[in-house]
């Protein structure tokens, strides 16, 4: 099944370096920080938000593997920092985590 997946971060005393790092680690999980409106236009989504469609069983399984996944990329990246991860479906779920 498929569920919408936003997360949201910051990071804490970060260069510009280390956020295009989790950009590109973002996008290697299929988040991006833009979605497609009307008529297949782009609209922008705030600086550190990202949004995607994944597939998976149940929304805990989705919500703890990309928490896992950001964790990772942060420690790849040299950053820390807050991250938010909603999972929405049919039973929505969220979780939060400090790297």
């Amino acid at each position: 099944m498929s569920y919408q997946v936003v997360v949201t971060f910051d990071l804490v005393n970060a260069s510009s370096d280390n956020y295009q790092c989790v950009r590109e680690e973002l996008s290697s999980m299929g988040l991006y920080n833009f979605v497609f409106g009307r008529h297949d236009t782009i609209v922008d989504l705030p600086h550190n938000t990202f949004v995607g469609d994944l597939y998976g069983s149940h929304v805990d399984e989705i919500r703890d593997s990309i928490r896992s996944q950001m964790q990772n990329a942060f420690r790849r990246c040299g950053v820390r920092g807050p991250i938010l991860v909603t999972v929405g479906g049919p039973e929505s779920t969220w979780g939060t985590i400090t790297v």
